[in-house]
């Protein structure tokens, strides 16, 4: 579509020189009205009066230096920097709320939006090649996408192959008393297929996010861990911690299908760890789910305390049975005071809402004598034992 500059007549009103002859410092919007692939017409005649009326609105018409259109599709408006409200043309936040107002106004028009790029004046430049500029720009950001959306939808793929061949994994690393080292429990980690590129669970559930899998990957995550741990820990008394990093997994969502009795670990057995890595947004909904959990006898422990958003806040709106200590706590708490005030403090503030605290990553026999003197009742780490497929009980 070839660039044409207006005539008067089509100028809306405004006839004023170019930029380069008037050696007025300027700033260029480029507006651009999506789809604009599908007509060449699209969004018909209205769209130029409805981008002037927009600048008028946010800027005052006695800015617009010059208006020039590509096809029917894309307007690039020139605003002088001069005048009584120069300090709007100029704002940075003008390109997101000239975006805002025009894709209200076409919405009103019976459009469905438009995008808008902004650069400020530089050397004396045509509008043409400003326009130019900023069509390329725009460009490369729709190539961008393109390869984006290859690469979520092949991801996807991938992802899907890894959850119809079974390939997720589950290791399982024990929580034992700190005095005394009985197993409580095991915590069980999900991975990706050893030697993927995605065996890391951040990467794992990275990809899944980019597949719009994520809720998917989590929720077998889950299941998994229960079968194999049926299938792998012989103790019935032992807890299973798993990891719940979304409040609609608290209870895996569905019910255990007829006939899973013995094949899933049961879920009265089952802690739900629940990261304070996020805030809590929505109270009544997070209290409704845990409720719900609890009545399936599943219990809660708050995980990573020490390294998100408000961990006290999160532990009286929880109330969770287990508290861990996030390992960037626990790591040299042996020679740092302010970590063991901090452990101090976790310890009694839990002891007072009833739960028990589980000190993790431990790695050395300083920082476990540290912890059970400040008040820790569990112990998980790499002295006590690393995560392993098939655990010895």
């Amino acid at each position: 579509m070839a660039l044409h500059q207006l005539t008067d007549s089509e100028r809306l009103g405004h006839s004023v020189p170019q930029n380069e002859s008037t050696g007025v410092q300027s700033v260029v919007l480029m507006v651009t009205a999506l789809p604009a692939f599908l007509a060449d017409d699209f969004p018909g005649d209205d769209f130029p009066a409805l981008v002037t009326e927009v600048t008028d609105r946010l800027v005052g018409a006695e800015h617009i230096l010059d208006l020039s259109i590509r096809g029917a599709s894309t307007v690039a408006i020139t605003l002088g920097m001069s005048g009584p409200r120069a300090q709007l043309v100029a704002d940075p936040a003008l390109a997101p709320a000239f975006e805002a107002d025009l894709s209200a106004a076409m919405r009103s028009a019976g459009h469905v939006g438009a995008t808008v790029a902004i650069v400020s004046a530089g050397p004396p430049m045509s509008t043409s090649k400003r326009t130019d500029a900023l069509w390329q720009e725009k460009l490369k950001q729709l190539q961008f996408e393109v390869v984006r959306l290859s690469e979520d939808c092949a991801f996807r793929r991938e992802i899907a192959q890894i959850l119809e061949r079974d390939s997720l994994r589950t290791v399982f690393q024990p929580i034992v008393t700190a005095r005394g080292g009985r197993t409580i429990g095991f915590e069980a980690l999900s991975r990706g297929p050893s030697g993927h590129r995605w065996e890391r669970p951040d990467l794992l559930l990275l990809a899944a996010e980019r597949g719009g899998l994520s809720s998917l990957v989590q929720y077998e995550m889950a299941r998994s861990a229960r079968r194999r741990a049926a299938e792998r820990l012989t103790s019935p008394d032992h807890l299973l911690f798993i990891n719940a990093p979304d409040t609609r997994f608290w209870t895996e969502v569905k019910p255990d299908p007829e006939g899973s009795e013995g094949k899933l670990w049961p879920r009265n057995r089952v802690v739900s760890e629940v990261s304070e890595r996020t805030p809590i947004a929505n109270v009544p909904a997070v209290w409704e789910v845990r409720d719900r959990a609890r009545e399936e006898g599943i219990r809660f422990a708050l995980d990573d305390v020490g390294a998100g958003y408000a961990g006290l806040a999160a532990l009286a709106l929880l109330a969770p049975e287990y508290v861990k200590v996030d390992m960037s706590i626990i790591r040299g708490c042996d020679s740092d005071p302010a970590k063991q005030a901090v452990i101090a403090a976790l310890t009694q503030y839990a002891r007072r809402a009833g739960a028990t605290v589980i000190a993790e990553g431990v790695e050395t026999t300083h920082e476990l004598q540290v912890s059970v003197d400040l008040g820790v009742e569990l112990i998980q780490g790499f002295l006590i034992g690393t995560p392993v497929e098939f655990p010895s009980q």
